[in-house]
């Protein structure tokens, strides 16, 4: 995915939420692993529009 941010790109999404419920920004800021965590939540309905 494009907008992904590719700091995040080797993280599960299990571990973006860790990083938000930690508040852990030293990988990346706040409003990235919120980006990363909703591209991940909808990468099905996002690949249905690439079709």
């Amino acid at each position: 995915m494009r907008d992904f941010p590719s700091q995040l790109r080797d993280h599960t999404l299990f571990q973006i939420k860790q990083m938000l419920e930690h508040k852990d920004f030293t990988l990346a800021t706040q409003a990235q692993l919120k980006l990363a965590e909703k591209l991940i939540e909808q990468q099905d309905r996002l690949m249905e529009k690439v079709r």
